[in-house]
Parts: structure tokens; C-alpha cells; sequence
């Protein structure tokens, strides 16, 4: 199923606090390895611009935020971000757009700011599997964004990072090893959310409440 949606929402890095992080493919102390990156963006100078990466859940989950390291251009502003989740086929989950975000800078990398940004979002259950996730940032006509690599050519899941841009001429999913020069590379973001309680889980919740009302009667 796939669903576009365009709506504002107010996030914060208090939700995903206290969000478990399901999937974290930050690989180093800082998160990022400092590389290189790649064009994540809507409506900068890049008219349209996706990174994503994969991530792999072995129980049925709920997601319900994910977080990013990207490199900004200072010089401009970025109002709003978008998510996207594909399953490993790169048939669309969600495709989320115009989300209010939060984010908090972590340096300066190639004259670029590092941020670290957040979404949080209506909560999404997910089959156990591999899926991939991105985040992009929303311009008013200028800047760049770009999405942050991280592991230093390691990989974390089943396999790197993917692009796809029509400015670029890349109307297809492609491995970043076809993109960069640099060659592959993994994507720095963490899932939040929790897993799904097995049936057996909640039937013990529940009749642990029953008796609790029983004490109380």
C-alpha cells in the first residue's frame, strides 16, 4: 500500500528520547564518518533528491520517528523535512511530506553545517523484514542538503545506501557505488519506535489488569 500524505506535526528530540531506537545505523561515537554525502533534498536548487538506506527488523514493530545526520548549507532554510519507507523491493510503505522537524548542529564538514535531525510521525506497523528509509529536507528555491554516509565503507543490514534523483538523471533506485566516486556507502539514521507484544504478551497484560481491578474491588 502506499500512501503520500502532506501535514504539519510538532516533533521533538523529547519523543525520541524516549522512543526505543529500533534501528540505529550510527557507526561511529560521532554518527558519521565525516567521508563524503549525498544529495537528500525537495525543492532547494535540486528540485528532487532521495537518499535511503536499509534496515532490518526481525519481529512485527511499530515506527513511529527516525533521526539523521545531513550537512546544510547555512545560507538558506529548510522549514520542513519528508520521510519515505520502501520495502526491499522499493515498493512504497509511506511517503510523508511537509513534517515539521527539529534539529541540532553538530559541527561543520566541506564548509557545509552538520545537523542532526528528527522526525516523529503517526505510528506505522511493519511486518518483520528489510525495508529501506530515508529523510530529505524541504528548501523555499535555494541551499542543499545532503544525507551524511557513516562506517567508513562498512555495512550495517543487507547492503548500502541507494539514490535516486531525476535532476541528476537517476529516475531509478541506484546503488550510491554507481553515484559516487568514492564508492559505497552506508547512511547515517535511527529507526525509533518499539516491537509489537507477542499475543501470548498481551493476554498476560490484560489479565494482569483484571486482577488488579479484582484487588481493588
Amino acid at each position: 500500500m502506499r500512501f503520500v500524505i502532506s501535514i504539519a506535526c510538532v516533533v521533538g528530540f523529547c519523543t525520541a528520547a524516549s522512543a526505543e531506537i529500533i534501528w540505529d545505523n550510527y557507526q561511529q561515537p560521532e554518527g558519521y564518518d565525516g567521508q563524503t554525502a549525498l544529495a537528500s533534498e525537495r525543492d532547494t536548487v535540486i528540485l528532487d533528491a532521495w537518499v535511503i538506506d536499509d534496515a532490518v527488523f526481525d519481529e512485527e514493530v511499530n515506527v513511529n520517528g527516525i533521526s539523521w545526520i545531513g550537512m546544510r548549507d547555512r545560507t538558506a532554510d529548510y522549514p520542513l523535512a519528508d520521510f519515505i519507507i520502501l520495502t526491499d523491493s522499493f515498493s512504497v510503505v509511506a511517503e510523508v511530506h511537509d513534517l515539521e522537524y527539529l534539529s541540532a548542529d553538530v559541527g561543520d564538514r566541506f564548509g557545509l553545517n552538520v545537523y542532526e535531525g528528527h522526525v516523529d510521525f503517526a505510528e506505522l506497523t511493519l511486518d518483520p523484514g528489510r525495508y529501506y528509509v530515508g529523510t530529505r529536507l524541504v528548501g523555499e528555491g535555494a541551499g542543499r542538503n545532503f544525507a551524511a554516509t557513516t562506517g567508513g565503507g562498512a555495512m550495517r543490514g543487507a547492503t548500502h545506501g541507494y539514490f535516486r534523483s531525476p535532476d541528476f538523471g537517476r529516475i531509478n533506485w541506484t546503488p550510491v557505488d554507481q553515484v559516487l566516486s568514492s564508492g559505497a556507502h552506508d547512511f547515517a539514521f535511527r529507526v525509533h519506535g518499539e516491537a509489537v507484544p507477542e499475543p501470548a504478551s498481551v493476554a498476560l497484560i490484560v489479565l494482569g489488569g483484571l486482577g488488579l481491578l479484582r484487588r481493588r474491588g
